[in-house]
């Protein structure tokens, strides 16, 4: 679950695409690139590390990088491992020279792999985001219309399209000559677009993960790429766009769940309203549990920051005070996106701090956003009954995750879930709380307004075929395992 950015219009694009990669610092925090289109040297520069946006870039080299159009991504990895080789954007020199910046997971990687060497394709690194690259510069270098450059584009994106499984969204930038944004027919992946006219009446074009960005940089018309589509915009003023592949949408409920920013819009869905809905779900649900006397709750406490909205509102319905029992430090990463259960743990114990006082003696209802391994919040609770808690029931604003997510989001495997293969019984037992309440499906549904979600990771049912999934995840506990033996760095 990257994010990545493209931008086309002003000669200082690299400054932009800086400044638009702090708003999606939270969607990926090991490593960060950024890579501009050089006119007057006919040349890309690029500068990609491992860390944060704000150790890996110099602002005055950014500010002074010349070019009208530049890609950055924020890495959240899924495949392959935090080193330098696999950080994006990635390039290559043919058939134009093209880079891109890609979000999501590849289902039938290991197959589209065999298909790009088989064609003579070596590849340097274990990144799903290469094999797409290749493929695209292959399907490029056989196109027929060599001389119709938009429609040998459409035809090579449309061609990936057809053979690629699974929830993604790149941007490829061509080198002199533009930008093309494009998203997964099943729209799993999220992408947005806007524009803005400059002082010289031309129009300029920014494409990102969340709308957020867009706002912050100053963009209108801030609108979805929709699930298929792809976006040309040339340096010479081009603006193509064309649904290549159809299918039925579906778009991750995790986005509104957790992932993005709260302050965006995603599908036309407010996602500050959105988490505020999930609240009074939630307060609905807990409301027969308080009405019996199961629970006699003092106060509701948020986990910071995810779990706040949802935790407001829900206390507002249920006519509770919240209280900030655990404080935030600032300066701490976000836990859940970090490479390895032993660093989510200490990020906790470093993350978040209880303020006893609001602690002691009290029955707690703790609200989280969702619980996937189970272990973080199995820390929280600890900490609050050493705190004195005299009760602490745990509630989710997400149903149950049991399955794995195969498109992006860093649960590939059932085992490593904490509700995979237990009943709540079983969850609360090993997390320590008194209770557990999760948010029922069906108000899920509602409280997003949406009925076209995927929900394969609550439900199983996903919305394309996942048989591949299996063998990418042997494949990668394979290269995991390689990596412990030969003491390298891993992904876990």
């Amino acid at each position: 679950m990257c994010g990545i950015l493209g931008i086309l219009g002003q000669s200082n694009s690299a400054a932009s695409a800086y400044r638009g990669l702090f708003t999606l610092q939270h969607r990926g925090q090991d490593a960060a690139g950024i890579v501009t289109w050089d006119e007057q040297e006919s040349r890309f520069h690029i500068k990609k590390g491992l860390g944060l946006v704000s150790q890996i870039f110099d602002e005055n080299v950014i500010n002074s990088t010349p070019g009208r159009m530049s890609l950055g991504h924020t890495r959240y990895p899924t495949s392959g491992a935090n080193q330098l080789s696999n950080v994006q954007p990635l390039m290559c020199s043919r058939p134009h020279g093209l880079a891109l910046a890609f979000n999501g997971n590849l289902v039938n990687y290991l197959d589209l792999r065999r298909r790009v060497r088989c064609k003579g394709q070596f590849l340097f690194t274990e990144n799903d985001a290469e094999v797409m690259l290749a493929q695209i510069s292959l399907f490029m270098e056989e196109e027929a219309f060599a001389f119709d450059f938009e429609k040998k584009l459409s035809h090579s994106i449309k061609s990936l399209m057809q053979i690629a499984k699974g929830g993604y969204a790149g941007l490829l930038q061509i080198a002199g000559k533009g930008i093309a944004a494009f998203r997964d027919p099943w729209g799993i992946r999220p992408l947005l677009w806007g524009e803005k006219t400059l002082a010289s009446g031309e129009k300029e074009y920014l494409f990102s993960s969340e709308s957020s960005t867009l706002k912050f940089l100053g963009f209108k018309n801030i609108k979805d790429v929709s699930p298929g589509e792809m976006i040309y915009v040339g340096l010479d003023g081009t603006f193509h766009s064309e649904i290549l592949v159809s299918r039925n949408h579906h778009f991750c409920m995790f986005e509104w769940v957790y992932f993005s920013n709260p302050d965006g819009i995603l599908e036309n869905v407010d996602i500050y309203q959105a988490r505020t809905r999930l609240g009074e779900a939630l307060a609905k649900t807990v409301a027969p549990y308080i009405k019996s006397g199961e629970l006699r709750p003092d106060c509701v406490v948020p986990v910071p920051d995810s779990g706040r909205i949802a935790a407001q509102s829900m206390a507002e319905a249920l006519g509770l005070p919240l209280r900030e029992a655990l404080i935030k430090n600032r300066y701490i990463q976000r836990s859940f996106i970090m490479d390895g259960q032993d660093k989510r743990e200490k990020a906790i114990s470093h993350k978040l701090r209880p303020v006893e006082g609001q602690i002691k003696g009290k029955n707690l209802l703790l609200v989280d956003d969702s619980i996937v391994r189970g272990s973080t919040s199995k820390r929280m609770v600890t900490m609050l009954r050493e705190c004195g808690a005299n009760s602490v029931t745990l509630v989710s604003s997400c149903p149950p995750i049991t399955h794995p997510c195969t498109f992006g989001i860093d649960f590939p495997t059932k085992d490593e879930l904490i509700a995979g293969d237990r009943d709540n019984d079983g969850i609360t037992k090993l997390i320590g709380a008194d209770k557990v309440i999760y948010l029922p499906l069906i108000e899920l549904y509602m409280a997003l307004g949406k009925t076209n979600l995927c929900t394969g990771c609550l439900t199983g049912k996903y919305p394309l075929n996942c048989d591949e999934a299996s063998e990418f995840a042997e494949w990668r506990n394979e290269q995991k395992e390689q990596k412990l033996e030969n003491n390298m760095p891993i992904r876990e």
